[in-house]
């Protein structure tokens, strides 16, 4: 990965901890995910998903492979922030999978490119 342009971290009262991370991965900017993302970190999530549709580029990679638990309202964000770049979904898992699969059914459109597992060298 060539530079990191911003990572962050919001903990909320109830303790849930989100993390993410912007990054120029030879030019597909990558959007990092760590930790939980629910109702208690909605507005930070809002506010970093709209940093990563200010970065441009012709596709935004979101790496959810760090992020173990998310619930629907954060998926939806995730699905349909960036629209009209397209978005390839990397490493969703366990619960985190299962959300994504179940919205993907009804959500796919041309805004999202993938749903993979791997890393982010196999979203290129």
């Amino acid at each position: 990965m060539e530079v990191v342009e911003a990572s962050r971290t919001e903990t909320t009262r109830s303790w849930a901890t989100l993390q993410v991370a912007h990054v120029n991965d030879h030019g597909h900017w990558v959007f990092t995910m760590s930790g939980e993302a629910d109702l208690d970190t909605e507005r930070f999530l809002t506010r970093e998903l709209a940093a990563a549709a200010r970065m441009g580029g012709d596709c935004l990679v979101v790496d959810v492979s760090e992020l173990h638990f998310c619930d629907v309202r954060s998926a939806q964000m995730i699905l349909t922030a960036c629209r009209p770049t397209p978005i390839t979904l990397i490493g969703p898992a366990g619960s985190v999978k299962r959300i994504f699969d179940l919205l993907e059914c009804f959500q796919r459109g041309p805004g999202l490119r993938a749903i993979r597992q791997g890393s982010v060298a196999a979203a290129r």
